[in-house]
């Protein structure tokens, strides 16, 4: 016979514990100053909290909504429903810390241009143009594959009750992944607050659109709610990102909304059903769509601004 929950949790616990055991250990042979006691320091607390504070606030807020619509599809549809459910938004799990990786990176750089107080614009710009790019192959390549990978995984039954889940949600994750390059330039940057009210709005926007998605269109329409508010907060967060970075006006410009625009594309592919046709049209469109956004916003051919990302990241600071 197995192990119960309480045991599960209390094994959990003990491994946690004799981390921090190894881990105060580690630190006292590191650093001499390092002692393991409890002190209370006001200033030190609070010069902490100014650090950390407001990441530490909008990662609870964000766990803490993020788990609402399982809990609305647990009680009013049911845990089969939850199960495809559930099957999307381990993909999207998946994809956004792909899309995090890959733009966390570039945090130091932008923090160390902060210090020195370098002209961020150059290296945004051509970021959020390489990490579009990135995105848009990173969605055609699972639009193709998709009847052949997810069936192999999931087999014929699962795959049907849950590729609408799966394809909304990888959807939604490639529009959340537009605001990771202007949050980690906000963040570098020293706008920690205003970064995290922004997240923070956009997650309480998503309390309500959970209940208007789920009564218009289903557990479906829950996702398909998120996508339509993503939609419009892009490119908010775009002109808020341009006014505490460059000090620019608070008005909509035309970058704020090229790199949503072609996203578009793929929208007509979430209702398409799995016709192979359709995948290859869209494409070859959205491809287009791409390269003309990259080379419109820039007037300069792609071969050159892959050649400025490269001289840009390689300086020193």
């Amino acid at each position: 016979m197995g192990y119960g929950l309480t045991e599960l949790f209390l094994a959990i616990i003990i491994i946690v514990f004799v981390m921090l055991i190894v881990e105060a250990i580690a630190l006292n042979q590191m650093f001499a100053t390092f002692k393991l006691r409890v002190r209370f320091n006001m200033q030190l607390y609070k010069s902490t909290v100014q650090f950390g504070g407001w990441s530490w606030l909008q990662v609870v807020f964000t766990t803490m909504v993020m788990q609402l619509d399982k809990f609305v599809i647990a009680l009013f549809v049911g845990l089969e429903t939850l199960t495809y459910y559930s099957i999307g938004l381990l993909i999207f799990k998946q994809l956004q810390q792909v899309f995090l990786a890959a733009s966390n990176w570039l945090l130091p750089k932008v923090s160390a241009k902060s210090v020195m107080k370098e002209n961020l614009q150059r290296l945004y710009s051509l970021a959020k143009r390489a990490y579009f790019i990135m995105i848009v192959m990173t969605m055609l390549g699972i639009f193709t594959v998709r009847n052949f990978a997810f069936k192999l995984w999931l087999g014929e039954e699962t795959f049907s009750q849950s590729i609408d889940f799966i394809m909304a949600f990888v959807f939604m994750a490639s529009l959340m992944a537009l605001t990771y390059i202007p949050s980690v330039f906000m963040i570098g940057n020293g706008s920690v607050k205003q970064n995290t009210i922004l997240d923070v709005g956009l997650k309480v926007v998503f309390i309500p659109t959970l209940i208007a998605g789920y009564q218009l269109g289903g557990s479906i329409g829950i996702v398909y709610g998120y996508i339509s508010i993503l939609l419009l907060y892009v490119p908010i967060q775009s002109i808020i990102a341009r006014k505490k970075l460059f000090q620019t006006e608070v008005k909509i410009a035309p970058q704020d909304i090229f790199f949503v625009l072609p996203m578009l594309a793929f929208i007509p592919l979430l209702f398409l059903g799995n016709e192979l046709l359709y995948s290859l049209i869209f494409f070859a469109l959205t491809v287009v769509t791409a390269l003309w956004v990259v080379v419109a916003y820039s007037n300069k051919p792609i071969a050159y601004q892959v050649e400025e990302l490269k001289s840009l990241l390689k300086r020193k600071s």
